[in-house]
């Protein structure tokens, strides 16, 4: 999603897509991207339960995420 269609959005001008529209879209997704990436990584490394501990507090993310689905649609 972060690279077929945000970065597009936000680099091809010719889209005539505002960048608070873009960030209304998509809200806090190129965060959630990341610590996805990283969160892999740890659940290949790690015990799944020591990873869910130690990386909790970071699923608070979505609330945001899912928060602006409303508005997204």
């Amino acid at each position: 999603m972060v690279k077929e269609f945000l970065k597009p959005l936000r680099t091809q001008k010719s889209l005539h897509v505002t960048e608070d529209k873009v960030n209304l879209i998509f809200s806090n997704i190129e965060v959630i991207y990341n610590f996805h990436k990283t969160f892999q990584v740890e659940l290949s490394t790690e015990h799944i339960s020591d990873a869910f501990l130690k990386y909790a507090p970071f699923l608070k993310m979505y609330t945001e995420y899912m928060n602006g689905y409303e508005h997204t649609l």
